[in-house]
């Protein structure tokens, strides 16, 4: 059979393909996910009573999974980013949190491991098909790098987000320009085998001793994921010449609150342990702190806080 024709035989409105989804049922919603299928899939399980288990890898829409009431037919479960659109689920205790890596996402599954998991429903949009039949995720998705040693001269990604169409026009087509699985891009030792790998990351806050928080306030409440941060933290911390770099305003809400710390708060998620530490920058100047200890490591920080938490971090340092 030619393709066009099992093409054809394969279209489905969505309403229809949503008619596969049974009860229990694993739903993978991934980054940059379809805009039209979420609607269906939240229509199909609320008018006919189906619970599923849903994995959200980045959420940009909601067709109402997110909002109270939907507990029981959608179990919801994050994965490496939450961000602020659907934040409110978490803090009301309606979602939870898969804790996970990029590049190892799949190593259950992979190597057929009997806890895994398969997921059963994916939903992803594709690119029309080409002149032979193939398609492609698009030029969306999430992270950017380029890894000289290995792939000299030319750009690596696992998607191009970010990038506008004058962007795209220079990438499609373009051999100099490479979309490889985040499995490989952000492996640790696909990382560590470039020299000079420099990543660059936000934190939410950063103690005294190093330890790095880019996922919660407050203590336990979740902000958002790890996201590929501590691949590229520990695989630049692996790469000759590599550098970690930690990039935070001093304080939050408006000046009220120091985001250098003593310690962080009880229940505050560590992304980045503090012997991965290395370079972490504020407004107020770098603090270099690869091969100190932990005194040395306090001066450092509270000369990057601002201004108003010197004095009192002072303290703390000095109980170090």
């Amino acid at each position: 059979m030619h393709w066009r024709e099992e093409y054809k035989r394969r279209l489905s409105t969505a309403v229809d393909a949503m008619k596969l989804v049974k009860s229990g049922d694993l739903a993978y919603l991934p980054i940059a996910g379809p805009r039209v299928l979420p609607g269906a899939l939240y229509r199909h399980c609320v008018e006919n009573n189906t619970a599923i288990d849903l994995r959200v890898g980045a959420p940009l829409t909601d067709p109402g999974w997110f909002q109270a009431g939907h507990e029981e037919t959608f179990r919801i479960e994050f994965e490496l980013f939450i961000g602020d659109f659907a934040r409110h689920a978490m803090d009301e205790g309606r979602a939870t949190y898969l804790p996970n890596l990029f590049s190892l996402n799949y190593k259950d599954t992979d190597e057929g491991r009997p806890e895994s998991r398969i997921v059963d429903v994916f939903l992803v949009s594709v690119t029309p098909p080409d002149d032979d039949g193939y398609v492609s995720f698009g030029a969306h998705n999430w992270n950017k790098r380029s890894h000289t040693r290995l792939h000299p001269n030319v750009a690596i990604a696992s998607a191009w987000s970010g990038s506008d169409s004058d962007d795209l026009k220079i990438v499609t087509n373009n051999p100099k320009f490479q979309v490889k699985d985040p499995e490989y891009v952000l492996d640790l030792r696909t990382i560590a085998q470039n020299d000079n790998f420099y990543a660059m990351n936000n934190a939410l806050s950063v103690d005294l001793t190093g330890q790095i928080n880019s996922e919660s306030v407050f203590g336990a409440r979740m902000i958002n994921g790890t996201g590929g941060q501590p691949e590229f933290q520990i695989g630049a911390a692996l790469s000759r010449g590599g550098r970690g770099i930690t990039l935070l305003p001093s304080t939050a809400l408006d000046g009220a609150v120091s985001r250098v710390v003593a310690q962080h708060e009880a229940g505050a998620i560590i992304t980045v342990p503090r012997y991965f530490a290395d370079t972490v920058v504020t407004e107020y100047g770098i603090a270099r702190l690869w091969g100190k200890n932990h005194r040395q490591r306090a001066r450092e920080l509270v000369a990057v806080a601002h201004l108003d938490f010197r004095a009192e971090l002072k303290q703390a340092a000095d109980r170090l």
